[in-house]
């Protein structure tokens, strides 16, 4: 019966995570658990904690090293650092906060 219901929440729920390109790792997990049937039998078999996998498949938390591994995704950050001339802010000032 808990089932049915989460099935029927579910695309209310579980919209597109913007934050991600492919793959996406929060979808993954929210297919593993309809799959599995219960986020409790989903967490024990990645081993975590029910509670942890309820804050990433509400998309309240990132995914930590040990769900990206167990589910064979790594994680890159890009840090975008640009350097401008003074002359070129002029006009701008405004819009930028230094």
């Amino acid at each position: 019966m808990v089932r049915h219901r989460f099935k029927r929440r579910l695309p209310s729920m579980f919209g597109r995570n913007p934050r991600y390109k492919s793959p996406d790792p929060v979808e993954r997990l929210r297919r593993m658990v309809l799959e599995e049937g219960s986020l409790t039998k989903a967490a024990h078999e990645i081993g975590i904690a029910p509670a942890y996998l309820s804050l990433l498949v509400r998309g309240r938390r990132e995914p930590g090293d040990k769900v990206l591994k167990f589910l064979g995704v790594k994680k890159i950050v890009h840090r975008i650092v640009r350097y401008v001339e003074d002359d070129e802010l002029k006009g701008e000032g405004d819009e930028i906060q230094r």
